[in-house]
């Protein structure tokens, strides 16, 4: 893409001492779009995050938002304005929330110290809307605590909280990952309604690369702290030129293939090849218009 995103990492490194867990990583987030970044457990995708979110400074390279280098933040003022633009939706729905404050809390704190909405009708009112804006039911939603709502539901207030603070960018790292299958898909389709509506970037953090098609218009694939394989979504999924990116579609569950048998087994000389490759340190071959691979 040619716009400028509004947020990316531009060939960062990370040690944690001597482990290496990011190696010349670049992302771009642009509004109105989603990346979904790729990778089996371990592969760096959440220290990714941790650097967007300033969890974490990189040991090379940098991180810029609307192209200004985060690491030239001044004053608590800019860091606080950061924050507010780039949140972060978790993995676990449940543990982001505190059990103790009921979910009209949770809304309403967020709006008082970031949207400076002191007058309490003024804040009750937006709070039952933000509630009504993430499909919840404002009047029996609010006066509840976590306990009491589903894991989608809970999920969909943490939704709600991003929205409450006016985020502009989205990482939402693993969010279905722990909901049931059934209510998986309505979780969904709200990252991409706000994404659409309210012309939001998403970085989406999976290891299902599955959904990764289903969410996001570009995807990149990381292994061991690298991305080898990225570029638009249906690209990348429907050829994949990178061996580990073909072993995470190998192991994609295909509803015509018999669970037993030779036909269900994983080629195991696939998965040596994959990681193999993945550790070469090759140059990058571009595939196609936008489709990337790094050199095996």
């Amino acid at each position: 893409m040619t716009a400028e995103p509004i947020l990316a990492l531009e060939r960062v490194g990370k040690s944690f001492g001597s482990v290496r867990a990011l190696d010349d990583v670049s992302i771009e987030l642009h509004p109105g779009r989603a990346l979904a970044l790729v990778g089996e457990s371990g592969s760096g995708k959440t220290t990714c995050a941790r650097i967007l979110m300033l969890q974490h400074k990189p040991s090379e390279g940098r991180v810029l938002f609307k192209g200004e280098d985060v690491a030239k933040l001044h004053g608590t003022a800019e860091t606080l304005a950061y924050r507010r633009a780039v949140q972060m939706v978790f993995q676990d729905p449940f543990g982001s929330l505190n059990p103790t404050h009921t979910i009209f809390h949770h809304i309403a704190r967020p709006l008082a110290l970031h949207a400076g909405l002191a007058d309490r009708r003024a804040l009750r009112g937006r709070v039952m809307e933000l509630l009504a804006a993430v499909e919840l039911d404002p009047e029996s939603t609010a006066p509840k605590y976590p306990h009491q709502l589903s894991g989608g539901q809970r999920q969909r207030v943490n939704i709600a909280r991003t929205l409450a603070v006016g985020a502009e960018v989205v990482l939402a790292d693993e969010p279905t990952s722990m909901l049931d299958v059934s209510i998986r898909l309505g979780v969904l389709n709200l990252l991409e309604r706000m994404k659409r509506e309210r012309g939001m970037a998403f970085l989406y953090i999976t290891h299902d690369i599955a959904t990764a098609r289903y969410v996001a218009e570009e995807i990149a694939v990381m292994y061991a702290g690298r991305i080898v394989e990225w570029g638009d979504t249906g690209a990348v999924v429907d050829a994949p030129q990178h061996p580990y990116t073909q072993l995470l579609l190998s192991a994609v569950p295909d509803p015509e293939r018999p669970f037993h048998g030779a036909a269900s087994q994983l080629d195991t000389g696939l998965v040596g090849r994959a990681r193999d490759a993945a550790r070469l340190t090759g140059g990058i071959r571009q595939v196609a218009g936008n489709h990337f691979v790094r050199a095996a």
